[in-house]
């Protein structure tokens, strides 16, 4: 699955790590009639494996939390936060009641907080758990409030999710069609979210006339989990710290 999803990177972005073919506005050049073959072929192979993967890692997790007897292991009472299925909708979030707060006014004064430099985000005042469960949570019947497991399930239901997806984008596909919108510069500011693997990944950006950023902000995706990440893994043995805490690939 990863060599596959490595194939298609390459192809459509030019080169697997930074692609060069994103640009503002779209993508710098399309992709040709044998490309678009070769996408649809590895597609095809890619929704066997995150199907076998998906029914796999459903059986393995339930026997795990029946074998140890905490079928709850690393559950929290927190909200979840997501914009979009796929990509990213910063309308779906009341932006003015997103804060991030220094770590002091969050732990207090203790260790944690003179040893950590990161900045804790929240919404409506709480901390909120993005991701694979929190997408499917507010796009779908994901069941929520069980297991930190659940999020390996939900990341294996996204898996499918993400490949039907690229089956419609290349079904609309024009290969001959234009890949870049218009653009002009100018002074403004603007958010841009991004549904990442791990959370919602955001973007302040103030521009001037001339194109030139004024100021950035970066809401990063494994920010918005740590704080969960800690109230999950309160109250169980240490032994089970790891295994909550890579539930959130962090």
């Amino acid at each position: 699955m990863r060599k596959i999803s490595q194939m298609i990177v390459d192809i459509v972005g030019g080169e697997g790590i930074h692609p060069p073919n994103i640009v503002i506005g779209g993508m710098r050049t399309n992709i040709t009639e044998r490309a678009k073959s070769k996408l649809y072929y590895g597609l095809r192979q890619y929704e066997k494996d995150a199907y076998d993967m998906y029914e796999r890692y459903t059986e393995i997790i339930e026997r795990y939390l029946e074998e140890i007897g905490i079928p709850d292991l690393g559950k929290h009472n927190y909200p979840y936060i997501a914009t979009h299925t796929t990509y990213g909708d910063w309308t779906a979030i009341d932006w003015d009641n997103v804060v991030e707060i220094y770590p002091h006014r969050y732990y207090g004064d203790t260790k944690i907080a003179n040893k950590t430099s990161v900045m804790i985000p929240l919404y409506n005042g709480v901390p909120c758990e993005g991701g694979p469960r929190a997408r499917l949570a507010k796009f779908s019947n994901f069941k929520v409030g069980g297991s930190a497991l659940d999020i390996n399930i939900a990341r294996a239901k996204e898996n499918l999710g993400a490949v039907y997806r690229a089956f419609e984008i290349l079904d609309e596909l024009n290969i001959y069609g234009k890949t870049r919108a218009d653009y002009e510069y100018k002074d403004g500011f603007g958010i841009g979210v991004h549904e990442a693997p791990r959370a919602t990944n955001t973007h302040m950006v103030e521009t001037g006339k001339d194109g030139k950023i004024k100021s950035y902000r970066i809401i990063a995706a494994s920010t918005w989990n740590f704080p969960i990440v800690e109230k999950a893994i309160e109250g169980y043995h240490h032994q089970y710290a790891e295994v909550i805490l890579r539930a959130y690939d962090i």
